[in-house]
């Protein structure tokens, strides 16, 4: 795997990078996790341009790397499958992959469990249910997570409201970045101050 990662990289001066390839998939033959999920990743991010992947290569990639646990492949297997990327949307096998996924402590995971919970996504609606996988995420730093949690905080769903822990929330997400996040500490503001 490591050998497959470092002729990956653009400053190696091979001339072929089809070395690169051959040790990442005899990696992942070997069952490391990690060379699958890179080899996805060389597909779907261009990672090497001289490299051309096929849609079918990535698929078998990200598949193999689900299949030996990786929590990253299957948390995006949850997605494929819960956007119909492949073919139809199949809400009970992206909670399956989303609840793998989070066993293996992958946040993205449970953030999908809370909105699948929430929003009643081939299960009935619960939002304690939602509420509890959004604060494992949150626990982990998840963004949307933290960001969720403070819409709740703001509007009393399943809570009490309060501004205050909504706002603690949503500060944490808005440090990384998160647009949602800044917006609703905006709102917060400019109402606390009227």
């Amino acid at each position: 795997y490591v050998i497959g990662r470092f002729y990956a990289l653009p400053a190696y001066p091979l001339a072929h990078r089809d070395q690169c390839l051959s040790y990442l998939e005899k990696a992942a033959e070997q069952g490391s996790q990690d060379a699958a999920w890179y080899l996805y990743r060389l597909a779907v991010d261009n990672i090497l341009p001289d490299l051309q992947f096929d849609e079918a290569q990535s698929q078998r990639a990200l598949l193999k790397a689900a299949k030996l646990g990786h929590p990253d492949a299957l948390t995006q297997l949850g997605l494929v499958n819960l956007k119909g990327q492949w073919g139809a949307q199949d809400f009970q096998q992206a909670s399956q992959y989303f609840s793998q996924a989070a066993a293996l402590g992958n946040v993205t995971a449970l953030y999908q469990l809370g909105e699948m919970s929430e929003h009643g996504f081939g299960v009935q609606p619960d939002l304690s249910q939602a509420q509890s996988y959004y604060v494992q995420a949150a626990q982990g730093m998840n963004a949307a997570a933290l960001t969720r949690l403070g819409y709740f905080y703001i509007h009393g769903i399943g809570v009490e409201r309060d501004l205050k822990i909504a706002q603690q929330y949503l500060e944490k997400a808005a440090l990384q970045g998160y647009v949602e996040a800044q917006e609703q500490l905006e709102n917060i503001h400019a109402f606390l101050n009227t």
